[in-house]
């Protein structure tokens, strides 16, 4: 992530008129039987296990920050609902200080895929993905993939927003069972 980061600088140094440029990121590295992951920013980690989609990564979104007015009863949650900066990142990778990292790691267990996509993805419904996953997981992690943009394209949705899609449908004897919960630093 630091190197991203430092690379991102370098950039908006050699080109002055790229100020302002960032990135969301998400990283995995996986083990038998597991992975550790690292996010910055609105991309999504997904696992996919028996049929169920589960977002394994905290969005570093405002709304975390309007939900926490509405707990405390500064804002009401129709406000915080139509708040227009309520998708506004967060945390980004911009070459400077990083606000937010969530990292944590994930027991994976035989038939999961994990999926590691740009924010676009959200504009297909979880149940949708986990119907993916399930039927094309036996093809393999690349078929995976492509069908999830093939259907996210095919939607032919208007501003929608960027996809891209990497899948991990890890060997039977690679997964473990059962997995932690995320940590957010």
């Amino acid at each position: 992530m630091l190197r991203a980061n430092d690379a991102i600088e370098l950039a908006v140094q050699a080109q002055p008129n790229w100020a302002g440029m960032g990135a969301t990121l998400v990283t995995a590295l996986f083990f038998p039987g597991r992975c550790e992951w690292l996010s910055v920013g609105d991309s999504f980690i997904l696992l996919c296990r028996d049929g169920r989609i589960e977002r394994v990564n905290p969005l570093h979104i405002y709304a975390n920050e309007l939900e926490e007015k509405v707990r405390r009863g500064e804002i009401s949650a129709e406000q915080a609902l139509q708040d227009p900066d309520r998708n506004a990142l967060s945390s980004v990778l911009m070459g400077w200080f990083v606000d937010e990292v969530a990292q944590g790691e994930l027991r994976l267990a035989p038939g999961d895929a994990v999926l590691l996509a740009s924010d676009g993805i959200a504009s297909l419904p979880d149940a949708e993905i986990a119907a993916i996953c399930t039927e094309c997981a036996a093809a393999g992690a690349a078929k995976v993939a492509e069908t999830v943009v093939a259907r996210i394209e095919a939607m032919n949705l208007e501003g929608q927003d960027n996809v891209t899609v990497v899948a991990v449908v890890p060997a039977v004897d690679d997964a473990g069972d059962g997995h932690t919960s995320p940590t957010d630093e």
